[in-house]
This record gives structure tokens, C-alpha cells and sequence, in this order.
């Protein structure tokens, strides 16, 4: 047989000092083509999070892109009341024209 070991190549660590005048815009319904993008289930639950200790609603009129399916599928959950989508390409360049499509 075959031995193996677990590695970890790499953590995600939050961000201790967010900018919440940047995450402000997103809770502001006043300000139209919003999109808030996410590249990992991991950094939905963060933003979560920082919503969440700062006291911040997420407009339900942001949109959110996300890199992927998993992605999108932790951002339903989190922000049921947005509309969520995935890239159809799991790239950047996808993620970038899913955010072209829904400022159209």
C-alpha cells in the first residue's frame, strides 16, 4: 500500500481591519449596477461576517457574481435576497464578462 499525508499548502485568513466605507456602498439601495464579485465559498462567508459585526444590510439590488457553482451556491445562502450568478467560464475572464451581462 500506498502512505500518504495531509499537507496544507495554504490558510484563509480574514481581514482583521476591513475598509467599511467600502462595504457600506453595498448596503446603500440608492446607488444603481452594483456588483459585489467572489472568487471562493470562503470569501462569501467573510464578507458575510463583516456585514454581520458591522451591522450592515446588503441591498438586495447588488448584484453578486460568483467565480464558480460552490461559490454561488454558499452566496444563496448567505444573501438569499440578491440575485446570484455564476461565471459559465471558472475564470477571471468569465467573471469578468458575467459582470459585463449584468450591467446590461
Amino acid at each position: 500500500g500506498a502512505n500518504c499525508f495531509q499537507l496544507e499548502i495554504y490558510t484563509t485568513k480574514n481581514n482583521d481591519t476591513p475598509d467599511l466605507e467600502s462595504v457600506k456602498v453595498f448596503s446603500n439601495s440608492s446607488q444603481l449596477n452594483k456588483i459585489i464579485c467572489f472568487t471562493s465559498p470562503e470569501a462569501v462567508s467573510a464578507f458575510k461576517e463583516i456585514t454581520v459585526n458591522a451591522k450592515l444590510e446588503i441591498s438586495n439590488s447588488a448584484f453578486v457574481a460568483c467565480l464558480g457553482p460552490l461559490t454561488a451556491q454558499r452566496a444563496k445562502i448567505l444573501f438569499p435576497g440578491n440575485l446570484i450568478e455564476h461565471a459559465s467560464n471558472y475564470s477571471y475572464n468569465g467573471l469578468i464578462q458575467l459582470c459585463n451581462k449584468l450591467l446590461q
